[in-house]
């Protein structure tokens, strides 16, 4: 049989905390009398300062100075659950341990005053009977009471012991300091912590507290009959709204409907109107068709006639400058087989000569030569001689022959001595470069062909590059960035135009749009970083490959640095000569060349571009 409880009419969750959805423990209450575990409290408040939201009413909350224990704890609370908590063990009849015969049986009894104690049948009929026990006898709370069901949250309350002092547990409370929020306190406490508090009896506080309390609930009620007439209001208002959407969807709906047949109406009449239209085009459209056709089958004779008169114009003229071009190649093979003649001439005569300087100073070589073999065979003499006059050890033999090994050996070591400064000139052979025999001279014309009118450009000072047409003719002016002062050299790469600015000292990429009247500048090409140095750019160039070459210049010091075709990536840097001026490419036989001219020292360097 389940025991009935002082709080019947309160829902279960009211005694659960709303964070770990289990009964309260140790439970805290907040200004909006809310409650939460203190351990589940202490974690919602970490990471926040000064304030906080309630969970259940978003109320924002003070946090105390200190916190977690700047809260109260619920006594009420407390009470109610260790209630909730006896009543399981009384109706699940658990087995607990009695501490007056210290058995663990079926306990029918507990003693608030003993702190978590209880009693068999038999201890506690013992204790109820003795004087000894008279304190204990009030505060004990055994099963008959809750089966009885007269079990009041007042006779409950009369159950417990009076709280202990805050400050000195081992002292029940008697007194309760208003000015600290009501908290128990001892009479020690008035001589000390809680010396010039307000201090008054429990009785005359709860006295009070329970006026307070009651006026505040008659307001309260007060206040809940106007939220029960402003919620019939309400109530009231969405009625009539209802009614008024529900009438004004039937109008709209009444007007969709006329509207829509209207329109469906007139959409018909639209497409016989349409259709009408598309007949009468089609028919002016054959006509005009027919007239067409006619017409350009006539365009079509003259233009076939004039195409088979410029096709024999064509034959004709092709036919000439052929017969031209072969004479002139004639002429010109047989000013090579001549020239060929020439070189073979001189290439046979050089290599006479040649073989004449050779022969002539590998006979002087051979002297020379048979001279040293001479020199090696005399001085393999004397050695042979002189080591057998030192390893005989005769004092006569030394007197007699060392004086001959010594005056034969002096002129053969100044032979070995003598200087033959001509043996450096022996392998010198005079070899000049073979003559160049010049093939097809190309003879600049006397007379000017097109003359570039820059008129247009006479006091503009401004950064922009000027565009003609293949006869020379101004089209118009393309403004490039301000970055770009003094333009070195441009090239026309990739759709894009690459241009060396020797006032920036910089190379850039800007776009060729002939639509528009100013380029944008695309990106930057890499600098060169050679010794510290700074350079600017001089010329630009590009090879068959796509290939970007640049001549850097800085303080007379050249480099030639190699980009990849968009230009953005520096691959590989050259030194160059210090007179380089410009560069440009070159496709031979032997392949494609890179060609870098000089200044003043008038040469025409010459590089090969390996793949």
């Amino acid at each position: 049989m389940a025991c009935p409880s002082p709080w019947k009419d309160i829902e279960d969750k009211f005694f659960e905390c709303s964070i770990c959805l289990d009964l309260f423990k140790e439970p805290k209450q907040l200004p909006c009398l809310h409650r939460f575990c203190k351990q589940c409290l202490e974690s919602l408040l970490e990471g926040q300062v000064g304030t906080f939201e309630c969970l259940l009413c978003k109320d924002v909350c003070k946090i105390p100075n200190n916190r977690i224990d700047g809260f109260k704890t619920d006594f009420h609370m407390k009470s109610m659950l260790q209630f909730i908590q006896l009543q399981k063990t009384f109706e699940n009849r658990r087995r607990e341990k009695c501490i007056g015969c210290e058995e663990k049986l079926k306990v029918t009894a507990y003693c608030f005053m003993c702190l978590k104690n209880f009693f068999v049948s038999s201890v506690i009929n013992f204790i109820l009977t003795k004087k000894i026990f008279a304190k204990h006898q009030k505060h004990v709370l055994g099963l008959n009471d809750l089966e009885r069901k007269s079990l009041t949250q007042k006779k409950l309350a009369s159950l417990m012991e009076a709280p202990r002092c805050h400050t000195h547990p081992e002292h029940k409370a008697k007194l309760c300091c208003c000015t600290c929020g009501n908290l128990p306190v001892c009479v020690t406490c008035t001589y000390g912590k809680h010396k010039g508090h307000d201090i008054q009896d429990v009785a005359n506080v709860s006295k009070e507290e329970r006026e307070r309390l009651q006026k505040r609930l008659e307001e309260l009620v007060k206040q809940k009959e106007n939220v029960a007439s402003l919620t019939n209001k309400i109530n009231k208002v969405n009625a009539e709204l209802t009614s008024i959407v529900a009438d004004t969807q039937r109008k709209w709906k009444t007007q969709y409907e006329d509207q829509t047949r209207k329109l469906k109406n007139k959409k018909k009449k639209v497409k016989r109107e349409f259709n009408r239209f598309k007949t009468v085009l089609e028919e002016r459209s054959r006509k005009e068709l027919k007239e067409l056709e006619s017409e350009m089958e006539e365009k079509i004779r003259k233009i076939r006639e004039d195409y088979d008169r410029m096709i024999k114009m064509i034959i004709w003229d092709s036919k000439e400058k052929e017969d031209t071009k072969r004479n002139e190649i004639v002429n010109r093979e047989l000013r090579i087989d001549e020239t060929m003649n020439k070189l073979d001439a001189q290439m046979n005569e050089r290599n006479k000569t040649i073989d004449e300087q050779q022969q002539q100073k590998l006979r002087e070589t051979q002297n020379l030569s048979d001279l040293c073999n001479q020199w090696v065979n005399k001085f393999e003499n004397v050695s042979t001689i002189a080591s057998s006059v030192l390893e005989s050890h005769n004092h006569w033999t030394d007197a007699q022959c060392i004086p001959d090994i010594r005056a034969a050996s002096e002129p053969l070591v100044e032979d070995i001595m003598k200087d033959f400064p001509e043996i450096e000139s022996l392998s010198d052979i005079t070899m000049d470069d073979l003559p160049m025999l010049c093939i097809d001279i190309v003879n600049i014309s006397d007379n000017v062909e097109s003359v570039v009118d820059a008129d247009v450009i006479k006091g503009t000072s401004i950064g922009s590059l000027f565009i003609f047409d293949e006869e020379l003719k101004f089209i118009r002016a393309l403004k490039l960035p301000e970055v770009m002062n003094w333009s070195r050299d441009i090239l026309y790469h990739e759709g894009v135009l690459l241009i060396c600015d020797k006032e920036s000292r910089c190379a850039y990429a800007v776009t060729m749009d002939t639509s528009k009247t100013e380029a944008e500048l695309l990106y930057k090409l890499p600098k060169p970083d050679i010794d510290g140095k700074t350079w600017y750019p001089w010329s630009i160039c590009a090879d068959r490959a796509g290939f970007v070459y640049i001549l850097w210049d800085s303080a007379g010091k050249r480099i030639i640095t190699q980009y990849s075709q968009d230009g953005q990536q520096l691959l590989t840097t050259k030194w160059a000569e210090d007179t380089a001026w410009c560069m440009t490419t070159l496709m031979t036989e032997e392949g494609e060349k890179l060609l870098v001219a000089t200044s003043w020292s008038g040469k025409i360097l010459c590089y090969g571009l390996l793949e």
